[in-house]
């Protein structure tokens, strides 16, 4: 029914708003209240009432013109254009027809109880003013009753009828009424929240979880100090001369499955993704939640990107080698920026892990002297001896080679 109420009315059903919910709903009230004058006027020819066809007739075409104003987005004139036509018609069917035989005590609680679902609570005051309306068009009836011979007065066999069938009618709309906009509300309710876990998966995909939780309570700037961290820097060594031989779909797919195996492996050691720039690929240990074994963790990272980069070859037919630098101090780690923030990581740590790995070797894992002494009991190490270090000057690498058996 809702695809249906979609079609009569021009709804975006990907754009989750509140007022696609109201539009929905009153188009739902219209084609019950639709619905019911249908119905009537059939009963009204089979007993050859035909002033009562007639009623009928108009009733269907004024309330038609309800989801024509919501197509042309006329949402709150659509919403008071039903409430008072309610009113209206349900006063000339107790004229016409006679208030035993329309139960119009009954159905005129139809009105309210659609004002109430339909306005939005911008708009409450439409609410109480429509809800009062009956304050007036009750009274008024009961004023012009003497004034109307009722159709069907000479039918006091069919006015029973009909008072018993309204009073049936007027629980089917409104629960029927009443039962779609829960229904709707509840799809809405489920695509807010699908929505909902959408924007936080994107959101934890940007930011480290303890960070995005901070964020979450006090939304200011977050900086915070490590006395010690480990940070990885990598780099696929000749990738900008094979990014010159493929196609620009090639190069992506081919980095983002290189990558994606690092991404893997980054779960599994419980390290902090830092950032990507080119096929550069950055990694942290011991941030934002520091850790006692960053060191250890970021050298099992190490060894596992230099062995899924083998496998990437031995599947693609490639000669990609990596070139990977370490180092282990202390680091700022914090986020930046208004628009596009990121979680990044400041400090002479970071730069000396860098030039860690722009002097490093293609297929070696390049360690500071500073790593080397965290890992050296449980790690095997090639001694390159002193290596003069650009902005650094002169300083005792180590090759990481695997772990001790």
């Amino acid at each position: 029914m809702i695809g249906f109420i979609d079609r009569v009315v021009r709804i975006d059903t990907d754009e989750i708003s509140k007022e696609s919910s109201y539009v929905r709903a009153i188009n739902a009230a219209a084609l019950l209240i639709i619905g019911c004058c249908f119905t009537y006027s059939v009963l009204y020819a089979f007993l050859g009432v035909y002033k009562g066809i007639a009623l009928g007739v108009v009733g269907i075409a004024a309330f038609a013109v309800t989801p024509l104003f919501n197509h042309f987005r006329f949402y709150r004139f659509a919403k008071i254009y039903l409430v008072n036509l309610c009113y209206i018609y349900l006063t000339c069917l107790a004229l016409f027809l006679g208030g035993k035989a329309t139960g119009f005590e009954l159905f005129s609680l139809i009105p309210p109880i659609i004002a109430i679902s339909v306005f939005s609570k911008q708009e409450s005051k439409f609410v109480f003013l429509c809800s009062l309306e009956i304050l007036f068009f009750y009274p008024m009836v009961q004023v012009l009753y003497p004034f109307f011979t009722p159709w069907l007065a000479d039918f006091p066999v069919l006015c029973d009828f009909l008072f018993h069938a309204s009073v049936g009618t007027t629980a089917l709309c409104l629960g029927g009424f009443l039962y779609y906009f829960r229904v709707a509300n509840i799809s809405l309710a489920e695509k807010l929240e699908n929505e909902h876990k959408r924007s936080e998966e994107l959101l934890h995909n940007i930011l480290p979880g303890s960070v995005v939780k901070r964020l979450k309570k006090n939304p200011t700037t977050i900086a915070d100090g490590f006395s010690e961290a480990t940070i990885l820097f990598a780099d696929i060594v000749g990738f900008t001369v094979v990014s010159e031989q493929v196609s620009p779909s090639e190069l992506v797919d081919m980095l983002n499955k290189i990558f994606s195996r690092f991404d893997f492996q980054l779960d599994q050691y419980g390290l902090e993704k830092i950032k990507t720039i080119g096929d550069a690929y950055m990694v942290a240990g011991g941030l934002p939640v520091p850790r006692d074994d960053h060191a250890e963790a970021t050298a099992d990272m190490a060894l596992a990107m230099r062995r899924e980069l083998e496998l990437f070859n031995q599947e693609s037919g490639r000669d990609l080698q990596i070139r990977v630098g370490i180092h282990s101090g202390a680091a700022v780690a914090g986020v930046i920026g208004v628009k596009k923030f990121v979680y990044d990581v400041w400090g002479d740590t970071v730069n000396t892990a860098s030039r860690m790995e722009s002097h490093g070797i293609p297929g070696q894992i390049q360690v500071s002297e500073q790593t080397y002494r965290l890992l050296k009991d449980k790690y095997r190490f090639e001694n390159r001896g002193p290596l003069q270090v650009k902005g650094k000057g002169e300083m005792q690498t180590f090759l990481l080679q695997g772990k001790l058996d």
